[in-house]
């Protein structure tokens, strides 16, 4: 578990939030009360960030056999049957 100040959250709040979502617990003090910066799901992000690489390898392979999709074709594809 990490303390910062708030005034260091203001300073670095993307990379303390990045932090947050590789799954450590952050305390952060302010006029002597502590408050916790979790992530809801850590690493969700870096999951998204995943699955839309693959998007684009999947379009980039579709379009150099001549076909033309576009993500939201793709994701329509994906969520096909869950309902």
């Amino acid at each position: 578990m990490r303390h910062v100040s708030i005034a260091e959250l203001k300073d670095h709040a993307e990379e303390l939030v990045a932090v947050a979502d590789a799954g450590e617990e952050l305390v952060i003090t302010l006029g002597g009360r502590e408050y916790r910066l979790v992530a809801a799901q850590p690493g969700l992000t870096e999951e998204r960030r995943s699955a839309m690489a693959r998007m684009s390898d999947l379009r980039e392979e579709l379009r150099q056999q001549g076909v033309r999709v576009t993500r939201d074709e793709i994701k329509a594809w994906k969520n096909e049957g869950r309902h």
